[in-house]
């Protein structure tokens, strides 16, 4: 597997690594932090090529979205499915056709 690692190829199932994000919250009470490691499940291996062409539109478009979520809706389980289905939905957003099939947290540390 390559620096942006996909296991398996051609099939659908393959991961596509992204490196973690360690960003500031949007509370204002407190600064609050957020590390998370995403890792995003492919519709088909071969769009692995795809992703890496466009991991600097992927990376801003993801760290805009963690940067203005609140701590507060992304305590609860429910909360963190729907920042996984954002996610989703903000990666397929810049292809003509969706590549992701689904968005996976291997890290998710707030403090």
């Amino acid at each position: 597997s390559n620096a942006n690692g996909t296991e398996g190829a051609g099939d659908g199932g393959a991961i596509y690594d992204l490196e973690p994000f360690i960003v500031n919250l949007a509370d204002t009470a407190k600064i609050r932090y957020l590390k998370i490691t995403i890792k995003l499940e492919l519709i088909n291996g071969k769009y692995a090529d795809d992703l890496n062409q466009r991991l600097p539109q992927i990376r801003d478009a993801l760290l805009l979205l963690l940067s203005s979520t609140e701590f507060v809706n992304i305590r609860t389980v429910e909360g963190k499915m729907e920042l996984r289905d954002e996610i989703l939905q903000r990666v397929n957003a810049l292809f003509r056709s969706n590549k992701v099939r689904m968005a996976y947290f291997t890290d998710f540390v707030t403090q």
